[in-house]
């Protein structure tokens, strides 16, 4: 009975650790598989940004822009038109795209008008 209890025990201890090597190795995989992911939205090239400064070439404005969830014409101030009048960037944008007020609508795609830079 006592050689039986054992074996038992054994069988269970033994089987606790496969659990918990299979738990291990399924969460690794899920971090190997996701991290990259994640790792690739989070990074910005640096330096594809200072050669672009460094060669002095503007990339013309484009001009339309999706708007993503907390999108606002501040931010799309800053991104597109910075420089530029305020008061004008956001009279103009609100006119080419019949805003009634400042309310952006995400995934919705806007117009952005020509507007002369202060200078």
């Amino acid at each position: 009975m006592k050689r039986q209890s054992m074996l038992a025990k054994t069988l269970s201890d033994a089987f606790f650790v496969i659990q918990v090597m299979v738990i291990a190795i399924v969460l690794i995989g899920m971090a190997i598989y996701t991290v990259p992911k994640v790792y690739r939205l989070c990074t910005v090239d640096l330096e594809a940004m200072i050669v672009v400064e460094a060669s002095g070439v503007e990339t013309p404005r484009p001009t339309t822009h999706q708007v993503m969830p907390g999108d606002t014409i501040w931010s799309i101030y800053v991104e597109y038109y910075k420089g530029c009048d305020w008061d004008e960037v956001c009279l103009k944008v609100g006119q080419a795209n019949g805003l009634k007020n400042d309310t952006l609508y995400p995934y919705t795609v806007i117009k952005l008008p020509e507007v002369t830079e202060n200078g």
